[in-house]
């Protein structure tokens, strides 16, 4: 995807950013699922 416009947040920000597509991007409008979420930012894919 190009774009992923999340309302969620939380443990939602991991699967949004895997579906992203190289230099997609991702808006958060809101955290309704928590602030927080642990990212690996040397995944693969």
């Amino acid at each position: 995807m190009n774009l992923v416009f999340d309302i969620a947040g939380g443990d939602f920000i991991n699967p949004n950013l895997k579906a992203l597509a190289v230099d997609g991007r991702m808006v958060s409008v809101a955290m309704q699922r928590g602030s927080q979420a642990q990212v690996d930012i040397f995944r693969n894919g």
